[in-house]
């Protein structure tokens, strides 16, 4: 079986009109203009009575353009009257069916995953609206066709550099199709590549060449003048595209006209760059690479014979080349050096000259006995050592990236810790840790926020003291990892003291310290500093830089979470899977990980959102109809579960996920206790399966229940603190403290506000679990018989007693069958 990410093959695409209108365009006889209308964003009833007379005109000139007749146009026009005429005077009977259906993903697997890799999920619907939907569909797009899928990204208010890595994408589809006879060309090869092109074959000649997937770039000698002339990487040239000269020509006018000033200000930028970086350069070298530069330089200028030469064109050749690496790598599209990482790179590329002069007298060693002696010297070369040409060294792209990015690193870095030691020695030697580049740090730190923490005690050693201390979750989480993979029982106290631990020896940084605890035998993400959920053998982070949720756990039952992941996910009823890691073989079991996207709320998150209220954090409540909507939309992500023969297993309001807070869809999260009846005998797993639903619906009513309940406590439970604080206020200002009766009086009357405004929005609160409940109360009603006295609400006590007894008999039957524990399949 294929994995899910290989699946290049669009999912089926699901009606997203309105049941109303899809009825009423039946009943008229217009069935074959749904899909049109679908196209035209004509999805509820309500919107087709709003639509204006030139809106009209424009859709029955489309449907005429697409081959059919006057009279289906005047059908159409017929039930437009009848809509605005229900739009002006309102429905006669409430319905909630004038809904649309939550709307998913229509992009292959494949298709998506790759999008994610290159960080164009945002393109989806455009790229869904061009009728791109697989891989393979964007790389047979012809140069022209391809061109207008750039102009409508352009159009929808995205960049050159969105731009730039779509085509990029393009080129490795058609690679992969066999449409093009070259390889598409990476970001490094680009950048080396418009350095320049030239080889120079004498041995008097230094160069480096540098390892990668596709054409491998020279950096020469003749290279000096190229970087500063060369077409910018970022805007994509015809080598890195896999396009013939018909694709750029094909652009519009104004396309060719800004990419050409763009090229015009890249060289500006580009010969500015250069010169910057050619004198950083000799500022920051040593006194003594300093004096040895000098040395040769003068060398080169007073030498009259060959070696003289070459050793200067040897040296100047380095320099030139380091000059171009940094204009090289300044120019990548979303990947620019730092200020703070360019003398890093400078260093590394000093140390690469160190490694060359090495070699060097390596080989004049070997060669001693030919050369002159140093009293036949010729008077000029008194006193000045003779260099024999360097020889070339050829670094692959890892190494390279390696030297540059890590050897800093490694050398300005603390040595080892106990913690890191035990640690180590647990996991064997192939456990190294991730040590994240200062661009990496200040990337994350930049998009981040706020860090959650906890409070946690711990004993001080030189006093035997109980301190408290705030540590962020995130080294909390790993820490309780990594003492899950070890083996071994770790007390909580022992835990907190290795977390104080790791905060000082990473000088209170949290994203060091995440990063120092997140080796890659644990297949954690280096730079995730948001736990979304920590257990005894699990975490699941929120990864900043690129926007994904890895789940890594400590269980064998990894693979089967991430098949039926693939099965929800394929209904449409999850977020899409990315990748799938594991086994990683420590001593407390198997670890795997599993890479997904991010769902940005939750229902938990919706209605139990607060707002700034005065002194304090308010409920804010979504509103009536969102509750309608959202509890409509449940109902059907239940049918679909029914449907598709697939039981959650543990289904409350954190893991019901909300994709979209404007167009909402519902997205479920978490599927250890899932299964699905695919593969078995239906009289096998018949009463098994009707068990696993009856229970996930009777378990979110009654986490609702509970939820409201909770949300009632607490809000109560702050007005009355509120209250309090108030009298405390008004008796502290009736003894006669009158200097600070101004801030009291307004510390005053933003209490009151929230002892008023607070029972009204808990009262909104309590509409709209309501409103989600009756929504699923009246599916339980009519596919489980569940009795229900009077109007479902979370007030109801006999309806949340009997679904409490419904539940509890369901789980008895689910969770002791074959289908939940995957035995006897057929």
């Amino acid at each position: 079986m294929a994995a899910y990410s290989d699946i290049d093959v669009p999912p089926m695409e699901a009606s997203s009109m309105s049941s109303k209108l899809a009825l009423s365009i039946a009943e008229a006889g217009l069935s074959c203009l749904k899909s049109i209308l679908e196209n035209l964003g004509i999805l509820t009833f309500e919107g087709f009575g709003k639509l204006s007379e030139e809106d009209l005109w424009e859709t029955s000139r489309m449907i005429r353009g697409a081959g059919f007749g006057p009279g289906h146009a005047r059908s159409l026009k017929e039930l437009c009257k009848k809509a605005q005429a229900e739009a002006e005077s309102g429905p006669s009977i409430p319905s909630n069916d004038d809904t649309t259906s939550m709307f998913t993903s229509r992009l292959s697997p494949k298709f998506h995953f790759l999008l994610t890799r290159k960080r164009l999920q945002n393109l989806q619907s455009v790229l869904e609206q061009c009728g791109v939907t697989s891989f393979d569909c964007l790389g047979k797009l012809s140069a022209a066709e391809l061109s207008e899928v750039s102009s409508a990204v352009r159009s929808a208010g995205f960049n050159l550099s969105h731009v730039h890595a779509l085509r990029q994408l393009y080129s490795e589809a058609r690679s992969e199709a066999g449409l093009s006879k070259a390889k598409p060309a990476t970001n490094t090869q680009v950048a080396l590549n418009s350095v320049g092109s030239e080889d120079v074959g004498d041995a008097g000649t230094s160069e480096i060449r540098v390892k990668s997937t596709g054409v491998r770039p020279n950096v020469t000698d003749a290279a000096v003048d190229a970087a500063r002339s060369s077409s910018p990487p970022c805007l994509g040239g015809q080598e890195d595209q896999g396009l013939s000269l018909d694709a750029d020509d094909a652009l519009p006018t104004p396309s060719r006209r800004m990419r050409r000033r763009m090229d015009e200000s890249w060289e500006a930028d580009a010969g500015t760059q250069a010169g910057r970086a050619s004198k950083l350069l000799k500022t920051s070298a040593g006194p003594e690479q300093a004096g040895e530069r000098a040395s040769n330089t003068t060398a080169s200028d007073g030498a009259s014979g060959d070696g003289g030469n070459q050793t200067g064109a040897a040296s100047a050749s380095l320099r030139n080349v380091t000059d171009n690496l940094l204009v090289a790598l300044q120019c990548f599209e979303d990947q620019g050096v730092s200020e703070s990482l360019q003398p890093e790179l400078r260093r590394a590329c000093l140390a690469v000259e160190g490694v060359k002069s090495a070699m060097s007298d390596a080989n004049s060693q070997q060669v001693s006995s030919e050369m002159p002696s140093p009293t036949e010297e010729a008077p000029s070369q008194k006193g000045n050592e003779f260099q024999e040409p360097r020889a070339v060294i050829r670094v692959s792209q890892s190494c390279f990236a390696q030297s540059c990015f890590s050897g800093v690193a490694r050398a300005t870095a603390p040595p080892p810790s106990k913690l890191d030691k035990a640690e180590n020695d647990d996991f064997g030697p192939c456990c190294q840790k991730l040590r994240q580049s200062r661009q990496q740090i200040e990337e994350t730190l930049s998009n981040l926020r706020a860090v959650a923490a906890e409070v946690v005690k711990y004993r001080e050693r030189g006093t035997g003291k109980m301190l408290e201390a705030r540590v962020p979750s995130a080294v909390l989480a790993l820490l309780r990892l990594r003492a899950a993979c070890s083996g071994k029982e770790v007390p909580e106290q022992r835990l907190a003291r290795m977390a104080v631990d790791v905060m000082e020896e990473q000088g209170y940084d949290p994203v060091r310290a995440v990063a120092s605890l997140a080796p890659a035998a644990l297949l954690c993400p280096a730079g995730a500093m948001r736990v979304l959920g920590s257990g005894c053998i699990g975490v699941v982070f929120l990864e900043e830089q690129s926007g994904t949720v890895v789940k890594v756990m400590l269980e064998d039952f990894a693979k089967k979470e991430y098949d039926l992941f693939c099965s929800f996910a394929n209904a449409g009823l999850s977020p899409r899977p990315i990748s799938f890691a594991g086994p990683s073989v420590v001593p407390g079991g198997n670890l795997f990980s599993i890479t997904m996207e991010a769902v940005a709320h939750t229902l938990h998150d919706v209605l139990w959102r607060k707002g700034p209220k005065g002194p304090r954090q308010g409920l804010c409540p979504p509103s009536d109809i969102t509750a309608r909507k959202l509890g409509s939309m449940l109902v059907e992500t239940l049918r679909r579960m029914w449907d598709g023969g697939l039981v959650h297993g543990d289904l409350h309001l954190k893991n019901v996920g909300l994709k979209d807070e404007a167009q909402p869809s519902i997205l479920l999260l978490d599927f250890g206790r899932s299964s699905s009846s695919a593969g078995w005998e239906e009289a096998r797993c018949r009463e098994a399966f009707r068990a696993g639903h009856e229970y996930d619906v009777f378990r979110l009513l009654e986490e609702l229940c509970n939820s409201y309940d909770e949300l009632r406590f607490e809000s109560e439970a702050n007005v009355k603190e509120c209250a309090k604080e108030m009298r405390e206020l008004k008796r502290t200002r009736e003894a006669g403290h009158d200097e600070h009766q101004l801030h009291q009086a307004r510390q005053i009357a933003g209490l009151q506000d929230y002892v008023v405004e607070e029972p009204k929005a808990l009262a909104q609160a309590e509409v709209s679990f309501s409103a989600i409940l009756g929504q699923v109360a009246r599916y339980a009603c009519t596919k489980f018989d569940l009795p229900v006295d009077g109007m479902p609400s979370v007030r109801n006590r006999r309806m949340r007693q009997a679904a409490m007894r419904q539940q509890r008999a369901s789980y008895a039957i689910y969770f002791k069958s074959d289908l939940f524990w995957g035995r006897e399949m057929c």
